[in-house]
């Protein structure tokens, strides 16, 4: 299994496919034959991948990763509270993440055919689940989000 999606864990929900109307296939005409490329249709997705740099003994290394998608980066981080932990930030804003962090790779996980509004909706709907309060730095943490995020986002459809 390619590296990139081997941390993506097996989730197949019920979800709709939504097209993104924001590009269109382009279509050829051979002789009577009309073929259609959709290769460029659909908003690309990444995953970004951070080091942190906690000073600690431990020696392991410790990663953050957000999901990049129509030019926005959506991570899922712990604090105190009942609501969500989802945060958007632009992609590979080392300063919005903090001191001890850096850039170490992006991940190309294929391509979402929901349209903007409908990754809107799917945020919406998983912030109940990922809220500050229930993140848990082994257990229940970014990478956790970042994988279900992606699955839903790409619906199985890697290309």
């Amino acid at each position: 299994m390619n590296s990139s999606r081997s941390f993506l864990f097996h989730y197949s929900p019920l979800l709709s496919m939504i097209p993104d109307t924001s590009q269109s296939a382009t279509t050829s005409y051979v002789g009577n034959e009309v073929t259609r490329n959709f290769r460029n249709f659909g908003q690309p997705v990444y995953v970004n991948v951070y080091h942190l740099h906690w000073p600690n003994g431990l020696k392991m290394g410790a990663y953050h990763t957000g999901t990049v998608v129509y030019d926005r980066e959506f991570g899922f981080g712990g604090h105190p509270f009942s609501s969500s932990g989802i945060f958007q930030t632009t992609p590979m804003d080392i300063d919005s993440l903090g001191e001890e962090i850096s850039f170490k790779e992006r991940l190309y996980m294929g391509r979402t055919y929901l349209s903007k509004k409908a990754v809107e909706r799917l945020l919406t709907s998983l912030a109940d689940e990922f809220r500050g309060d229930s993140y848990h730095l082994l257990h229940f943490n970014c990478n956790h989000f970042t994988a279900q995020f992606v699955d839903l986002l790409c619906h199985g459809c890697f290309a």
